[in-house]
C-alpha cells in the first residue's frame, strides 16, 4: 500500500509543473489576445480644407501635429491637447503631405492628400 501511495505522489509531482506551465501559457495567450483587441489608434483626415487629428485613450492625448509637403518643407506645426484636434489647411496648395502626430504614447506618420 505504501508503495502505491509513493508512486501516486511521485506521479502527481511530475504532472504539477507541466500543468503550471500550461496554465501560464494559456494566460499569456489570453493577454496577447486582449492586447490585440485594444490596439492604439491615431487618425488623420482632411475634409473640405480642414485637417482632423484624433487619438484614443491607449495612444494618449495629442501633443503636436506637423505637415510636411513633397519638397520636405514643414508647412504646419502646431501644439495641441486633448484627444481630437482640427485646423484650417485650405490655404495650402493641393498635393500630398506627410502628417506627423505626436501623442503621449506614440508618433504616428500618415500621408494625406489636400485638394483645394
Amino acid at each position: 500500500m505504501k508503495k502505491i501511495l509513493i508512486v501516486c505522489l511521485l506521479g502527481l509531482g511530475v504532472l504539477l509543473p507541466s500543468t503550471t506551465i500550461t496554465a501560464k501559457g494559456n494566460l499569456t495567450n489570453k493577454a496577447t489576445a486582449a492586447a490585440k483587441a485594444h490596439q492604439r489608434i491615431v487618425d488623420v483626415t482632411i475634409e473640405t480644407g480642414v485637417l482632423f487629428a484624433s487619438s484614443d485613450v491607449l495612444s494618449g492625448s495629442l501633443k503636436s501635429v506637423k505637415l510636411v509637403n513633397s519638397a520636405n518643407k514643414t508647412v504646419l506645426k502646431e501644439t495641441c491637447s486633448g484627444y481630437s484636434y482640427a485646423t484650417d489647411v485650405s490655404y495650402l496648395p493641393s498635393g500630398f503631405y506627410t502628417s506627423t502626430v505626436v501623442t503621449g504614447a506614440i508618433v504616428h506618420n500618415e500621408v494625406v492628400y489636400i485638394q483645394n
